[in-house]
């Protein structure tokens, strides 16, 4: 189960519950540790834990992971400083904009004042905003 934000997936009429970060959603998931592994991002940055990201493409997948999270392999030679930056560079760039839609709303102030919820039946969370 992980946490989803509501700018991105609207809350169902029909959930109740809903969170002011994403630690406090995942903590709140019948599935945490799995949504705390999946969001650990979100989680550090809204924290402001997370050091100056160094974004990479994972090869074979066009995506970007942080370097911070996921140690960038001794092969790849290119970083990015934001993750707008590093999926704009990918050869997968349309994926990699749309996996990681939320980093780069967040990154940008475009997102707001998130409200999450737990998805209830799949054990994620969502945002209700």
């Amino acid at each position: 189960g992980i946490c989803a934000d509501g700018d991105i997936t609207p809350m169902p009429h029909y959930t109740q519950d809903a969170y002011g970060d994403m630690k406090t959603c995942c903590n709140s998931s019948w599935a945490k540790d799995k949504c705390i592994a999946r969001m650990q991002y979100q989680i550090l940055l809204e924290s402001g834990e997370a050091s100056t990201p160094k974004f990479y493409v994972v090869h074979g997948e066009g995506i970007c992971a942080d370097g911070d999270i996921t140690p960038m392999p001794h092969y790849t030679q290119d970083a990015y400083g934001d993750m707008k930056t590093c999926c704009n560079s990918s050869w997968a760039k349309d994926k990699c904009i749309a996996r990681m839609q939320y980093q780069i709303l967040l990154e940008s102030g475009e997102a707001s004042t998130p409200k999450f919820y737990v998805v209830h039946g799949e054990g994620i969370c969502a945002d209700g905003d």
